[in-house]
């Protein structure tokens, strides 16, 4: 008995290997993962580790808790608005992301690209009229763009390296994105929102970042040297220089507040 990758799914899950002729015969079949295997002396029953991960999409108003508008935990990492009060996010089916739409409630939920490809990050044009999102389709990681209703996907950023993170500016002019380069330089870059010159800002690593509702500051995450821990760096968007380090652990979530005065962030350490 072993685990073993799953060649479409990618998850490991659980096999029987014949000494005997080298056949394999899967055991498990399912979006869980298996770790470690063991046997009972009498050979009649299996012990493994089950890893479930489940994610959920949850919507909270003032002073309301959060309830979750999902019917299944397989989230995958954003959930945006559209102007008109839907919700289009990423989802998992067979360990693939993919674009879905819903309303606010929950209801009517439509699977807006099929499930061939890697398609995750949605972000929302501010007209309503587009949906920006990371996708493999091309063979490498590249943003495209799509209608609301998910019809005609085109290439949007045809650049050499990867291009991750899609995020609408708060200007609504640009998108930003990161543009990870076959010379292993990342750098943050930003093209019009109606399509055009792709141009780059100052490098500013592999990292989380946010860009601050006035389009003139950046917050972004890093990892100080001198004490082990990761902080964020607040710099002006056009020069190097920080003005300010602040002493927080954030990760996977760091977004400006509308007035540009604080930041909101998960702390690793939670």
């Amino acid at each position: 008995l072993l685990n073993k990758t799953d060649d479409v799914s990618k998850l490991n899950q659980l096999y029987y290997l014949s000494l005997a002729d080298g056949r394999e015969q899967r055991i498990t079949n399912d979006l869980n993962s298996y770790h470690g295997v063991s046997v009972s002396d009498d050979g009649s029953i299996i012990i493994t580790t089950q890893n479930h991960t489940a994610k959920d999409v949850f919507l909270a108003q003032e002073g309301e808790n959060p309830r979750k508008i999902t019917t299944e935990s397989n989230a995958y990492t954003t959930a945006v608005f559209t102007p008109d009060g839907r919700i289009v996010y990423d989802a998992l089916d067979n360990n693939r992301p993919d674009i879905w739409i819903m309303n606010a409630d929950g209801s009517n939920r439509q699977q807006l690209t099929p499930n061939e490809f890697y398609d995750f990050e949605p972000q929302v044009s501010p007209d309503g009229r587009f949906i920006f999102f990371t996708s493999d389709r091309s063979g490498e990681s590249k943003i495209w763009r799509m209608n609301i209703d998910g019809s005609n996907p085109t290439l949007f950023t045809n650049v050499d390296g990867a291009a991750l993170t899609p995020i609408v500016s708060p200007d609504s002019v640009h998108l930003w994105f990161r543009w990870m380069k076959p010379s292993k330089q990342t750098v943050l870059a930003k093209i019009p929102l109606a399509g055009g010159e792709i141009t780059e800002e100052k490098s500013f690593g592999d990292n989380l970042w946010a860009v601050s509702p006035d389009n003139k500051q950046i917050a972004v995450v890093f990892l100080d040297g001198q004490t082990n821990q990761y902080k964020v760096r607040v710099r002006p968007l056009d020069s190097e220089e920080p003005a300010k380090i602040l002493d927080i652990p954030a990760a996977y979530i760091l977004k400006w507040t509308p007035d540009g005065k604080n930041l909101l962030y998960r702390s690793l350490e939670a």
